[in-house]
């Protein structure tokens, strides 16, 4: 399934991606149907079999072809980050968005991920119990994104948070909420080896 010169957005319940999806330069938007009786819950990577109802493998993922991906929960549906690794996402160009902006939506990374650059907002907190690490830019985490949330830790961290950078890309960790103390701990910003190279001095 491909889109022209246009975003793709696709609500589904749950996807099983034998071809591909290509939007090649816009935006690709993955969102949950809207539930009478409660809230869809989306897994991504590994290999699609959680417990979630929009169930992304690692696979399928791969056959994925955007500028920018947004993976949405609608109302208050939680999304799960199972293992991603950098072939998951090479047709990928730019950012990957985890959605779960609801009042009662939460994010939490289960295994040990890789991206290229990602953000992930969650309305009622998020929880890193495996390393989060982005190889092209910045790691953002923003876990009471519509702030309205009581929960005192929003970003609980056990699992460590890296960000590298590309040799034309800056790379950044932020986050915008209160952090658990356990975060602090293990926040790490990884930079080249390699120093920039400094412009000569201008001589008098």
């Amino acid at each position: 399934l491909s889109s022209s010169a246009r975003p793709m957005w696709l609500q589904v319940q749950d996807l099983e991606l034998n071809g591909v999806l290509n939007a090649t330069g816009n935006l690709l938007t993955l969102s949950t149907c809207v539930s009478s009786v409660g809230s869809y819950a989306i897994d991504v990577g590994g290999s699609g079999v959680g417990s979630g109802d929009l169930r992304i493998s690692q696979s399928e993922l791969a056959r994925m072809t955007a500028q920018n991906l947004t993976l949405q929960t609608l109302g208050s549906g939680a999304i799960n980050v199972y293992s991603v690794n950098a072939s998951n996402w090479q047709s990928l160009s730019t950012l990957v968005l985890l959605d779960a902006s609801g009042s009662q939506g939460t994010i939490t990374f289960w295994q040990a991920s890789t991206w290229r650059m990602l953000t992930a907002q969650a309305g009622n907190g998020i929880s890193v119990q495996a390393s989060v690490t982005t190889i092209g830019g910045n790691l953002v985490l923003e876990g009471n994104v519509d702030q309205l949330s009581a929960v005192v830790d929003i970003v609980r961290a056990t699992g460590a948070l890296n960000a590298t950078r590309e040799a034309a890309a800056t790379a950044r960790i932020r986050v915008n909420s209160r952090l658990s103390s356990s975060f602090r701990r293990s926040t790490k910003l990884t930079r080249p080896s390699t120093p920039p190279t400094r412009k000569p001095m201008r001589q008098p």
